[in-house]
């Protein structure tokens, strides 16, 4: 049974979860304790925090250590509980081509509620496998993928890298996908470029407001050479503030 829960937020009116997004603005995760007080209506059972959210937020990014030993049912439970505009994208850690097509596989069942995978890896993988570019772009060909690229321990987003690198702008473009956006970097082609997806994740859960416009004006720059343009807001917990600060002033600048 579908659950569909009012939330207190009014500021997107929900008119325009109903339509086509230009850009859509989300979270990593929905499961925060901190949440319970300060978000969930009190008392709200588990399974129906992902209906509220969605009520209010057209996607989430679901991370790698949410999935259970029971990743079918998982899928099942979300499918039931958000709406059918509602989407999906799932991070995941690089190890090899193979558990990367093998999760891909997984996420099947979610067919188009699922905008594709932000798969992260570290910086050194990215330039020192030589068919890389090949197994992206035959995984990217039925999946949509975009690369988060991390630390050497695949923890942290780094965001010092030569992203202008010949050899990894021609990785890029070899797997046609982009590269996540954190706004900490210079923007340019490699994260907004190539393939179907791009997304720009915020970290700074204090960002200012004038830094935020900037970082919008840059994707709505970008939105119409992408089937999907995402921003997606991460932190422990994230500041919900924010989320919408932004989403009022993308409207706005629209």
């Amino acid at each position: 049974m579908q659950v569909i829960i009012d939330s207190p937020c009014d500021c997107t009116e929900n008119t325009r979860m109903k339509d086509e997004y230009r850009i859509r603005f989300g979270i990593v995760g929905w499961q925060f304790p901190q949440w319970q007080e300060e978000y969930y209506p009190q008392g709200l059972p588990e399974d129906w925090l992902l209906p509220f959210y969605g009520n209010e937020f057209p996607v989430v990014a679901v991370p790698a250590s949410i999935w259970s030993a029971d990743p079918a049912g998982q899928i099942e439970e979300w499918l039931e509980n958000s709406d059918a505009h509602f989407r999906f994208i799932f991070e995941w850690p690089w190890k090899n081509a193979a558990d990367l097509s093998e999760f891909c596989q997984r996420l099947k069942p979610l067919q188009m509620r699922s905008l594709g995978v932000l798969l992260q890896i570290p910086w050194s993988a990215c330039c020192r496998q030589n068919d890389l570019a090949a197994v992206l772009a035959d995984i990217s060909a039925d999946t949509p993928l975009c690369l988060e690229v991390m630390d050497e321990n695949n923890a942290r987003p780094n965001t010092s890298a030569d992203f202008t690198a010949t050899e990894f702008r021609d990785l890029l473009a070899d797997a046609q996908v982009n590269c996540c956006w954190h706004g900490a970097e210079a923007s340019h082609a490699a994260f907004f470029s190539n393939g179907k997806l791009a997304v720009t994740k915020i970290t700074n859960t204090a960002i200012e407001a004038k830094q935020l416009r900037q970082l919008l004006e840059t994707c709505s720059a970008q939105v119409q050479s992408h089937e999907h343009m995402l921003v997606l807001f991460a932190g422990n917990p994230p500041a919900l503030n924010k989320v919408r600060e932004a989403m009022l002033m993308f409207e706005l600048l629209a």
